[in-house]
């Protein structure tokens, strides 16, 4: 009698994990159908944007990207442009120029800022023995993943620019992807992988746009001129290393000075203009050196 009610007893309890063995399952499938469906969505939905964006012409979406820029809608703005990217024909600069806004608005006036206002208020919150600093530093996080998301997806589209485009053209579009990479250093801890990596992509891309650059183009080319100023700024705050950013600043400044008499009328404006930039950031930079000042704001562009 003992004994058959021990087998009913075990057959119960095999019964039972079979079940739970079941449910769980049926939860893992139901979980995993969530994630499908859900990629399946986001699959289905960039396909609707990409079938809508299509079905503009080129100059249609380049007009649809002045518009957004008017109404400062520039995510809108910036997907157009990625469309316009998707066609053969190289950039102009004034289209080149819409591409840069996009960008810059997207992540230099949104993320960028953020994530400066919260390193302030981490470091406030902080020194002040906060009980949320744990919540801002996650925030930090969040907020960081997505301005490296956004680097990378830029990078990409980068690619495809510098793969199509001519000598000065092929350096603006070095330029702009050597400060992506800069940018993703900016959120990276320092001494890991992930921030070496980041530096030197971003460094070797600087040079290879400066290799360009100083054998094709004018030292007044406001191209030239831009480069110069970024990859110092990149020398001084990436590299730590003021006496290669101000040596370069100084070059260029003065290169460009010496052709000043040849600068092209078109250029003249936006050339000058980084010009007094690179003297800024030499005046800046050798005062900090010197022990005169204790802040140094450095001018960008």
């Amino acid at each position: 009698m003992n004994m058959l009610f021990n087998l009913i007893v075990n057959k119960e309890h095999k019964v039972s994990r079979q079940i739970r063995n079941l449910q769980n399952f049926k939860y893992i499938l139901n979980q995993k159908n969530k994630k499908i469906n859900k990629k399946q969505k986001e699959k289905f939905k960039l396909k609707q944007n990409t079938k809508e964006m299509s079905k503009y012409t080129r100059e249609e979406l380049i007009y649809l990207a002045k518009i957004s820029e008017q109404t400062e809608r520039f995510k809108d703005m910036l997907e157009y442009m990625k469309q316009v990217v998707n066609f053969e024909q190289e950039l102009s600069v004034e289209e080149r120029r819409l591409l840069s806004i996009a960008i810059n608005y997207v992540l230099d006036a949104d993320l960028r800022i953020t994530n400066r206002v919260l390193s302030y208020i981490e470091q406030k919150e902080e020194s002040n023995g906060s009980k949320h600093i744990n919540l801002i530093k996650d925030y930090k996080k969040k907020l960081q993943d997505q301005i490296c998301n956004f680097c990378y997806d830029s990078l990409e589209l980068l690619d495809i620019l510098i793969s199509k485009s001519s000598t000065e053209a092929k350096v603006y579009f070095l330029t702009k992807k050597g400060n992506q990479y800069r940018y993703i250093v900016e959120c990276q801890p320092c001494n890991t992988q992930a921030y070496d990596e980041a530096t030197n992509f971003s460094l070797q891309t600087y040079r290879q746009a400066y290799d360009i650059a100083i054998k094709e183009l004018n030292p007044t080319n406001h191209t030239r001129l831009s480069l110069a100023l970024q990859l110092s700024v990149f020398y001084y705050e990436i590299m730590n290393d003021p006496t290669k950013a101000c040596n370069l600043a100084k070059q260029a400044f003065n290169d460009a000075f010496a052709d000043i008499e040849h600068i092209e009328e078109d250029q003249y404006r936006v050339a000058t203009s980084i010009m007094q930039l690179l003297r800024d950031n030499i005046t800046l930079w050798t005062a900090y050196e010197n022990g005169e000042d204790d802040g140094v704001q450095v001018e960008n562009i």
